[in-house]
């Protein structure tokens, strides 16, 4: 909706500019403006050159038009291109060439646009793309109209000169000569309101046999009080914005069109832009945009309340799991926190072959509160035992990552799809492997371990070394840190210990922000 308007105020902005340069200006500064834009130039193909001073559009000779792509084309290093177009600091990058087709059908010019991600861009941009170049497009034809009119007799505003007012040296003969030249649809009238030509274009474009037929302008334009009133302003203002008006087709068929009129002498001439289909769709997609927010609206509003549902869900299982091995909220807090602050480096530096999303820091935040799980089966006089553990036992502690994917993994099935359990299950399976392969239950090794669980055995290790037990005394967090560095390679994926190392200071933060 943000970008929709914005291109509603550019074309304003465009529309009220008189001058045609500044009219491009406006039109080059907005998509300067776009992310992964470097520069902007414009091309026209034309057989004779534009006004020079139109400084931000580059001719190009028609005749060379067969070198030029017809569709949207990627160029680095040898192009087409006439040399010195952008500076030479720009080499570097990547020339997006994207055509706009002029009513011939074949490119009647393009953007050349220099950017570091040309394919992303082109992606991500292609309808924005299309609606400014055919907006070009059509601001080059009024303006190569013009251009036509300076040459047969006007001045550079367009008034002719060297022409008694009340002479008849404008002949119909003479305009639809002119006229047929070009495939716009064009009329003029006289001072009484009558036809007096028109050109091909028009009479097929509105289903007219001949202009007999446009016996006035009062069966062709619709509410042509307001049509007359609006051409009184024509004479003060040689280049109009253009007047939106309803005509009635041949068939009868009524269709919106910009009518830019001039007023020559006691003529007055017109061309015309059908914006009916452009009308249809706009309100089509305001109808559109208006459904897609009343249902984004209705899916966030449901998301947020299965997250928090979700969450919920998970708090209440881990403070059951807590609550067993008394151990306080805020362990649970920590871990949490930890995995969110490790998975936010790898996000950001994304150190393996793969990469994660930044969803992912999210997810592994809310999955992590069930690590331990498991713990709920274990007997409490394993859980709670103040002392060390004989092996029969540890054996039996050890089945709790087991435990813990059972519970998770089945309630993740009833789901029938992947969803926020798939995440804790692995986790809860896994937290305990090691790098070496030396770990439990599976004896994995290295990157065979989910990289959730090698995130969650730093943090849950780090936690439990500076946690009192009923075993143990709590470690000083410098204590805690050099023994995750001794084992970074055996118990620690060495990349996570390097990113570890280079964040200790946010978990001591963190530590002391949620004490026992």
């Amino acid at each position: 909706m943000d970008m929709l308007n914005s291109v509603f105020d550019l074309f304003l902005k465009i529309d009220r500019e008189k001058s045609a340069t500044n009219k491009l200006r406006d039109l080059s500064c907005y998509l300067e403006q776009i992310k992964d834009v470097k520069a902007l130039k414009i091309i026209r193909f034309e057989s004779e050159p534009l006004d020079a001073r139109l400084g931000t559009l580059y001719s190009i000779p028609k005749k060379d038009l067969s070198q030029y792509p017809k569709t949207a084309t990627f160029f680095n290093g040898k192009s087409p291109f006439p040399p010195g177009l952008f500076p030479e600091e720009l080499k570097q990058y990547y020339t997006l060439y994207y055509p706009f087709t002029g009513v011939s059908g074949e490119p009647g010019g393009a953007f050349l646009i220099k950017s570091a991600s040309p394919k992303h861009l082109l992606k991500t941009m292609e309808p924005l793309l299309g609606v400014l170049a055919s907006k070009t497009r059509d601001m080059l034809e009024i303006f190569g109209l013009k251009s036509k009119v300076v040459g047969a007799g006007a001045d550079k505003d367009g008034a002719f000169y060297n022409i008694d007012k009340q002479s008849e040296l404008f002949s119909p003969a003479f305009f639809a000569k002119f006229m047929d030249l070009l495939n716009i649809p064009l009329y003029v009238t006289d001072a009484g309101g009558q036809f007096v030509t028109v050109n091909t274009t028009f009479l097929k474009h509105f289903s007219y046999s001949a202009v007999s037929d446009l016996s006035s302008i009062n069966e062709f334009f619709i509410d042509r009080d307001c049509w007359t009133e609006s051409l009184k302003k024509i004479a003060s203002d040689a280049l109009n914005t253009g007047l939106t008006v309803r005509v009635r087709t041949g068939g009868g068929d009524i269709l919106t069109v910009q009518d830019f009129s001039t007023l020559l002498g006691k003529l007055t001439i017109g061309i015309l832009f059908d914006i009916s289909d452009y009308l249809k769709v706009n309100e089509e997609l305001y109808d559109s945009l208006d459904e897609q927010k009343h249902l984004m609206d209705k899916l966030l509003s449901t998301t947020g309340i299965l997250q928090k549902t979700q969450v919920t869900a998970m708090k209440t299982l881990a403070a059951l799991a807590e609550y067993r091995d008394r151990e306080t909220g805020n362990h649970l807090h920590r871990i949490c926190e930890y995995n969110r602050i490790l998975s936010q480096k790898i996000y950001e530096n994304q150190p393996f072959e793969f990469s994660i999303s930044e969803d992912y820091t999210e997810d592994i935040f809310i999955s992590g509160m069930l690590h331990d799980i498991g713990k709920v089966a274990v007997p409490d006089t394993i859980l709670l035992k103040s002392g060390s553990l004989d092996n029969s036992e540890w054996d039996i502690m050890k089945k709790h990552t087991q435990w813990g994917w059972n519970i998770l993994n089945q309630a993740d099935k009833e789901l029938g799809e992947q969803s926020f359990l798939t995440l804790s299950s692995r986790i809860a399976l896994h937290h305990h492997e090691r790098h070496d392969g030396t770990g439990y239950p599976d004896g994995l090794k290295g990157e065979d371990i989910p990289l959730s669980a090698r995130v969650c055995a730093i943090s849950d290790v780090y936690d439990a070394l500076t946690s009192k037990r009923p075993y143990k005394e709590p470690w000083s967090h410098n204590q805690a840190v050099e023994e995750i560095v001794k084992e970074k390679g055996k118990h620690f994926d060495p990349v996570l210990t390097d990113i570890f190392l280079d964040m200790e200071n946010q978990f001591y933060r963190i530590r002391r922000e949620f004490p026992d």
